[in-house]
């Protein structure tokens, strides 16, 4: 076939870096407050990435890629169907565009030759670059959707203003967990041999007197006794996720499960339930469905736990008969319960606290299944939880006082 895969690789690296250069040009308009004429370029850029797209989305095999050109689809669906002023737009559209800068260095990786300081040091720029431009700025717009709201109420809500939304924080995320994998091959080139087990173990010891310490003061210049649940909550588990990190991280052999790990699982497991219900609790208080979500969760995390449980034991007693994917299972089931959480305490908050709280927990899932810190990936989910737990604590002020 006359079209080999080099050959479309090829063509699409050529397209990529030209799409990137022709971005930094626009780029400067930007930087210099040059709005007129960097509209011009921003007009012809999208049409152009909308063709990339197009004929990208035939030929790459990549889902990821597949998924970003969709998101990109959904949101210049609704700039077009409702023939949006550029002006309107502005923000998003140099954001996007920017977005690109980044995969010129991307496209270098390719034609430099490997293992070489150029190699290396390209390598270094589009790390950085890329949480630059598609996680640093790109959160200037996903940090609450009051520019979308004002553009939807502008020109029209409908099913399309849904799917655009819907795109902007799915190009958000897919970055997010592009990011994610990046950094594990970063930290695997060259910060594997400096994460050891007792690093790790030193800054759990001392990261888990940070969220009780957040929430008291917190609560403190809040005064109410209603809080009192949820901060319960926090200190148990902050006092717990620190003891055995192989077996908090449920990252042990089937084979090697012992009725001590059990023990310890079973009581993380407990506290990450206990903590979650405490917090829903505290943030449904003065609810009208108050006592309906109560139920609900109480029964999803119940469910959970039995389940859970069922699954641990019949791994600890005929672990051959069972592969690694249990542990996958494993985790899901104990995780659903506090996803549904999640979604209660975000539908019950605003969207500067919501949007933020969803992100963390975002992350938190991403780090937690890629694993990009290796051995000091436990100290990453602490640091982690601090953002979660100060935005829950939020929440949580916000329901309460309001």
């Amino acid at each position: 076939m006359f079209l080999t895969e080099k050959i479309i690789l090829d063509a699409q690296n050529i397209c990529s870096f030209l799409l990137g250069l022709y971005s930094i040009y626009i780029y400067k308009f930007y930087i210099y407050e040059e709005k007129t004429y960097a509209m011009i370029h921003l007009k012809i850029m999208e049409g152009i990435i909308l063709k990339h797209a197009i004929i990208d989305l035939q030929v790459n095999k990549s889902f990821d890629v597949k998924l970003h050109h969709l998101f990109i689809f959904g949101f210049i669906s609704y700039y077009k169907y409702y023939n949006i002023n550029q002006e309107d737009v502005y923000i998003f559209s140099t954001i996007l565009t920017n977005t690109e800068i980044s995969t010129i260095f991307y496209v270098l990786n390719y034609w430099l030759r490997e293992n070489t300081v150029l190699y290396n040091l390209n390598r270094i720029v589009f790390y950085l670059s890329f949480f630059k431009f598609r996680i640093y700025d790109f959160y200037t717009i996903v940090e609450d959707n009051r520019e979308l709201n004002k553009i939807f109420e502008k020109y029209g809500e409908s099913d399309l203003s849904n799917i655009a939304s819907l795109s902007i924080y799915g190009l958000y995320i897919l970055n997010l967990y592009w990011f994610t994998i990046m950094t594990k091959v970063f930290v695997k080139k060259v910060l594997k041999p400096y994460f050891t087990e007792n690093l790790n173990n030193t800054l759990c010891t001392y990261l888990r007197l940070i969220n009780p310490l957040m929430t008291s003061f917190l609560y403190l210049i809040n005064s109410s006794n209603l809080y009192i649940g949820d901060a319960i909550g926090i200190t148990i588990l902050s006092f717990t996720r620190h003891t055995n990190v192989d077996v908090i991280l449920h990252d042990i052999e089937i084979n090697e499960l012992t009725k001590e790990k059990i023990v310890y699982i079973l009581y993380d497991c407990f506290s990450i339930h206990l903590r979650s219900y405490l917090s829903i609790l505290t943030n449904f208080y003065y609810h009208k469905n108050f006592h309906y979500v109560l139920v609900l969760s109480c029964c999803f995390h119940l469910s959970s736990i039995l389940v859970g449980n069922t699954t641990l034991l019949l791994l600890s007693i005929e672990a051959e008969k069972y592969n690694k994917h249990i542990k996958a299972f494993h985790k899901i089931i104990w995780g659903y319960p506090i996803a549904f959480d999640c979604y209660l305490m975000i539908s019950n908050s605003p969207n500067d606290i919501a949007i933020p709280f969803l992100l963390i927990n975002i992350l938190f899932v991403l780090v937690l299944f890629i694993k990009p810190f290796y051995k000091l990936n436990e100290t990453a989910l602490h640091i982690i939880l601090i953002g979660q737990t100060y935005y829950s604590s939020l929440s949580n002020i916000n329901s309460i006082s309001h």
